[in-house]
């Protein structure tokens, strides 16, 4: 039995998971937090092994949440997206694209797993579940190979081609041979053809291009999550140009004119001849008419957790309020036209929902209009610090003995598995060494794992604690900043 089966057993912890499948229910459990909440999610994941949706208030708690999770269980994706407009429009790091690609890839791939997505991704405009599935490519050695079409295609994927590839995301053709670097594969890739057909793959050293590797096939998966069909990229011009036809009909300045016309019309030619350019990204309104989000990508029987609700619909006012301003912002600069949007309204995401949906939340205020066919309220309580005082973690070591709990200490390795259990056995703290699936009901033990945070679900009888509460010291204030109040007394 590990930590996961030892939660499920908590009678509320069953319910609220047998509850989340019910597809006409709305449930809230309150009170869980941090870890305890992070293994009732991976419970529900392990008993029904399917898509899990968690929607986190932003990008840090899902990185946190992410990070618990992956503890306990591989099958963790995330989607990443800052909530700041302007950020999110100007820069997107290599590694946040990848994992974005990796996400949209699994789940068109029917991939089972718990998908974090914080509350940005959620208002995000992406391409159809179509779309993504026709803009990736399986070869094998004796594969044929469209040769006329493929650097368009490559384009629409968001690859840029160069006459020699030196980082992902490029490709470059010469002769018979292809050269690309996925964002998704360790090495750049090279792709040499008899004919029409493959006739090697092989990884290469992008420094001295000397093979590495041969390979049987390779995935090619698109290098950003904006990827755009032919059609959509003629459509939308064709709708740039009647945004843009309108805008001139009330400029009054003719430099105004001039510039709107010129910039504008630039992208238009852009997008006719196939290429979406660097800045299609302000424009995913007009380029995917049908405002494709995330959860698109999930059928309808996915289970839908939300990890505090208030706070989502806090972070939500404050990126409308970012975006309302960056807007302004970019309609001076005429860049943009006053009927864009920049991401799906939030509220309604939760409040006609397709997906059965279980809430969490610490209090059961702050929920707005949200009803609730069934609560489930947790007693819990955040782990304390003991600093490395044995004697008051003895203290606590006797009361949770009387009260029969099950209390885990998760320390990191070996090593500190083994200094934990001497200072036990120098305080005369009773603890078993054990390993992290053979745990053991109303004992206390000593595992290798690692929480974010320990805990205490007194109703549950379930108790634990992590290296961290255990061993953690007090900052000591800095001896300058005592002399400068004393300076200054």
């Amino acid at each position: 039995m590990d930590l996961i089966e030892l939660i499920t057993q908590t009678p509320l912890i069953q319910n609220g998971i047998n509850q989340s499948k019910i597809k006409t229910q709305r449930q809230l459990i309150t009170g869980l937090a941090s870890s305890a909440k992070t293994l009732a999610i991976a419970s529900a994941y392990r008993k029904f092994k399917q898509q899990i949706i968690v929607a986190s208030p932003n990008l840090y708690y899902a990185n946190q949440l992410a990070e618990d999770l992956m503890q306990v269980t591989e099958d963790v994706y995330t989607f990443p997206v800052d909530e700041v407009l302007s950020a999110e429009m100007a820069f997107s790091s290599p590694e946040a694209r990848t994992q974005r690609v990796l996400t949209l890839e699994a789940l068109v791939s029917n991939k089972p797993g718990i998908y974090i997505l914080p509350a940005a991704s959620l208002r995000k405009y992406l391409p159809t579940p179509e779309v993504w599935e026709n803009k990736r490519f399986y070869w094998q050695v004796g594969t044929e190979i469209d040769w006329e079409q493929l650097a368009q295609q490559l384009v629409l994927m968001g690859y840029q081609r160069e006459s020699m590839i030196a980082k992902p995301g490029e490709f470059s053709i010469r002769g018979s041979i292809l050269d690309i670097y996925p964002l998704t594969t360790p090495n750049p890739v090279r792709i040499e053809l008899f004919d029409v057909e493959i006739d090697s793959i092989r990884y290469f050293d992008v420094e001295t291009q000397r093979s590495l590797e041969n390979l049987e096939d390779i995935t090619i998966l698109p290098t950003t999550e904006l990827i755009f069909s032919q059609q959509e990229l003629e459509k939308g011009s064709d709708r740039l140009q009647e945004l843009l036809d309108k805008r001139l009909s009330v400029v009054s300045e003719q430099s105004d004119k001039d510039f709107l016309s010129d910039y504008f019309g630039q992208l238009i030619a852009s997008w006719k001849q196939g290429v979406p350019g660097e800045v299609a990204a302000v424009y995913t309104d007009i380029l995917y008419p049908d405002q494709t989000n995330i959860l698109d990508y999930f059928s309808d029987n996915t289970l839908f957790f939300v990890d505090d609700y208030a706070r989502i619909l806090e972070t939500n006012r404050q990126i409308e309020e970012e975006e309302g301003q960056w807007h302004a912002q970019k309609l001076e600069e005429l860049r943009v036209f006053p009927e864009q949007t920049f991401g799906k309204k939030l509220q309604p995401i939760f409040q006609q929902s397709k997906f059965a949906m279980t809430f969490f939340s610490l209090f059961q205020k702050g929920m707005g209009n949200i009803r609730f066919e069934t609560i489930h309220n947790f007693q819990y309580r955040p782990m304390q610090q003991f600093f490395g005082q044995m004697d008051l973690l003895k203290v606590e070591m006797q009361r949770w003995k009387k009260q029969q709990q099950t209390v885990v200490f998760l320390v990191s390795d070996n090593q500190r598995a083994q200094k934990l259990a001497q200072d036990f056995r120098d305080y005369e703290i009773y603890a078993v060494e054990t390993s992290f699936d053979n745990l053991l009901s109303q004992q206390a033990q000593i595992i290798q794992g690692n929480l974010q945070s320990g805990f205490e679900l007194p109703q549950d009888q379930l108790v634990v604690v992590t290296e961290k509460e255990i061993f953690q010291t007090v900052k000591k204030k800095r001896a300058k900043n005592k002399r400068y109040r004393m300076l200054n007394a």
